[in-house]
């Protein structure tokens, strides 16, 4: 019969009606303490397995040869100690332990103070392999700290493989695989260190601040080297190459912050000469070098009909408030004779767009 064999209702029936019988589910039979004395007696005397299952009534051909020879072993093994089939008591390590001397106490002690210190110790370093802020720790990195702790030269170890591993939640079988194939390991991270001097090379490529995708492309153009950008950010996080963040444009934020980003229709498309004075104006921001290499900065508005300077304004920086400034004085000095339908032109800079000018 197969190893796992199921019991049907039938055969449930027919073990349950022995004496000799305990309980039985659909996977598992259980004798009583008679029984179990009685078949080590006859074993003891040489009577085979199926003969004695015969001689009780219990069909062996329902327990199967697998069920047979397990029970046999089992039963045979527990007749040797010294509880013999008794399940319930002497279980487990006692829960105060005695010592014969107060030397044992302290040997005892000491034992028990080394193994909590290098549990703390495996459980920190554990701790360490994964990212800051982050409690997934990579399964190689688990096998490297299990290894090293099990080979620490210093001390005698007090922690076993098997303790480690529930520890650090990897199969044991997992960490023996690692271990036999540490040569492979061993070529991946010189392989790794190479690829990441190539990578720090491309980096330093005449001292200009780069990103990974600017890397990757040095290294295709300049060292015809193509490295994926998974492989080149793995390895730049595995020896910590960070890159600098951009700055901000700080001219970008002031105009996303004025809402000057907006550009506005053409209406002119250079037909500047209306004919009519005051209807189209033109704006526009230049600069005058003067004194010894100093600069200002000269904002003007005129009329594109009669070329006439209608206002205009000075400065040394260029700040917005120059240019408020100059419409100002226009509407100081023109506002009243202005047409509803004025046009004023300007390359759209964000000084002719921020929300005070709009105002007027």
């Amino acid at each position: 019969m197969m190893k796992n064999n199921i019991f049907t209702n039938e055969q449930i029936e027919s073990l349950v009606g022995n004496k000799y019988v305990a309980k039985v589910t659909d996977s598992s039979i259980m004798f009583t303490e008679e029984f179990k004395q009685e078949y080590v007696r006859e074993r003891n005397n040489g009577i085979e397995p199926r003969a004695i299952y015969k001689k009780y009534n219990i069909d062996y051909n329902i327990l199967g040869n697998y069920r047979i020879k397990s029970n046999d072993s089992r039963l045979m093994t527990q007749s040797t100690r010294m509880k013999k089939f008794d399940r319930k008591k002497g279980s487990g390590r006692p829960r105060k332990r005695e010592f014969s001397n107060i030397e044992e106490e302290l040997e005892f002690l000491r034992n028990e103070l080394e193994y909590t210190k290098q549990e703390n110790l495996f459980l920190k370093k554990n701790r360490r392999t994964g990212k800051e802020g982050d409690t997934k720790v990579p399964k190689r990195g688990k096998f490297k700290i299990i290894y090293a702790m099990s080979k620490a030269s210093n001390r005698e170890s007090k922690l076993d493989i098997s303790l480690m591993c529930d520890i650090a939640q990897v199969s044991r079988s997992g960490h023996y695989s690692f271990i036999q194939n540490m040569d492979k390991e061993n070529i991946r991270e010189i392989n790794d260190a190479l690829d990441f001097a190539l990578i720090l090379k491309a980096y330093r490529y005449k001292n200009r601040v780069k990103g990974s995708r600017q890397i990757k492309m040095r290294l295709k153009r300049t060292y015809q080297t193509n490295f994926s950008l998974k492989k080149l950010l793995r390895l730049m996080e595995k020896f910590g190459l960070v890159c600098p963040i951009r700055k901000t444009n700080p001219s970008k934020v002031i105009m996303k912050a004025n809402r000057s980003n907006k550009k506005f229709r053409n209406i002119l498309s250079r037909y500047f000469k209306q004919g009519v004075a005051l209807k189209t104006l033109l704006t526009d921001i230049t600069y005058i070098t003067y004194g010894n290499g100093r600069r200002a900065y000269l904002s003007t508005i005129k009329d594109s009909s009669t070329n006439m300077i209608l206002a205009y304004s000075i400065s040394e920086s260029l700040e917005i408030s120059f240019v408020i400034e100059m419409v100002e004085t226009l509407i100081k000095d023109y506002g009243q004779v202005f047409d509803m339908n004025i046009v004023i032109h300007s390359d759209q800079v964000s000084h002719y767009k921020v929300s005070v000018i709009k105002l007027y």
